[in-house]
C-alpha cells in the first residue's frame, strides 16, 4: 500500500460528502452512472443487469459514457474468469456504495490498497447538472498543504483535501473566454506551483485535480462538454 494512494483515498472519502447534493430525479426511475479512472483504467468488466452481463469500461481520468442501472444501494463490477469446465463466471472485483449519491452519480475508481480482496475501490460522488452546472470549475486539493487559486480575476484559499466550486463569471453569452490559472503556496514563501491559460466554454463543467507525484505538484484538467444534454435532463444512457 503506498503512501500515494493512501492520500488519495483518504481525500476523496473526505470530500465525497460535500459532493453529495440533492440531484434531478431520472425520469425512468433507474440509476445512470459514469464511470472515471484515477490513475487505473480497465475495458474488461462488467456489470448485472436484468440478470444479464453489461460491459462498462473505465478510462484514466475521463469520465464514460452513461450507463443505466436499476436502482440500487451498491453496485457490483465483475470481470469474466475461467471457470469449470473452462466456462465463464464472475469475479468481483469492485463495489460502489451509491445510496448517497442520487440518480447521477460519478464513480470514481482507485487502485485498492494490497491487502484488499478486491483491485478497485470506488467512491460515488454526486456529478448532476444542478450540483454541478456548466460553466462551473470544481477544484480538488489531493495534497496536504493549503494551495491559493486564481481562476482569471477570482483568488480563492484551497485547503488541504479540500473542494471548491466556482462559476467562472463568462461575460458574454455563448463566447468561449479564457482564463489564466495560476496554482500556489503562501507558505512557508509564496512559491508559483502551477500556471496555463484555459479556454472555458459556456457547455463545459471542469473538473480540477491537484495532487502530488514523485515530490512534484500535478494538475489534471478534466472537461466535460454538456452541450448535446437535455436539460435539466441528463443525456441518454446505454442501452
Amino acid at each position: 500500500m503506498t503512501s500515494r494512494f493512501l492520500l488519495v483515498l483518504a481525500t476523496f472519502l473526505a470530500v465525497a460528502p460535500c459532493l453529495l447534493q440533492a440531484q434531478a430525479p431520472a425520469p425512468d426511475g433507474r440509476l445512470h452512472f459514469r464511470t472515471l479512472g484515477w490513475r487505473v483504467s480497465a475495458d474488461d468488466l462488467f456489470v448485472q443487469r436484468a440478470g444479464k452481463p453489461v460491459p462498462v469500461a473505465v478510462t484514466d481520468t475521463a469520465r464514460s459514457p452513461f450507463y443505466a442501472h436499476e436502482r440500487t444501494e451498491r453496485i457490483v463490477f465483475y470481470r469474466l474468469v475461467p471457470g469449470p469446465e473452462n466456462k465463464p463466471v464472475p469475479r468481483a472485483v469492485a463495489e460502489a456504495e451509491v445510496s448517497a449519491a442520487g440518480d447521477w452519480p460519478l464513480l470514481v475508481f482507485l487502485a485498492a490498497p494490497e491487502d484488499s480482496p478486491l483491485p478497485y475501490r470506488v467512491v460515488a460522488l454526486s456529478d448532476d447538472l444542478r450540483s454541478f452546472p456548466a460553466p462551473s470549475s470544481r477544484f480538488i486539493n489531493l495534497t496536504p498543504v493549503p494551495l491559493v487559486v486564481s481562476f482569471g480575476e477570482q483568488r480563492f484559499p484551497l485547503a488541504p483535501r479540500a473542494v471548491h466550486q466556482i462559476d467562472p463569471g463568462l461575460r458574454a453569452e455563448g463566447s468561449a473566454e479564457t482564463r489564466y490559472t495560476a496554482i500556489g503556496m503562501e507558505q512557508p514563501q509564496p512559491r508559483l506551483l502551477y500556471g496555463n491559460n484555459w479556454v472555458v466554454r459556456p457547455s463545459q463543467r471542469t473538473l480540477v485535480i491537484i495532487f502530488a507525484h514523485n515530490g512534484a505538484m500535478q494538475v489534471n484538467r478534466i472537461v466535460d462538454d454538456v452541450s448535446a444534454y437535455t436539460l435539466p435532463a441528463q443525456p441518454p444512457s446505454t442501452p
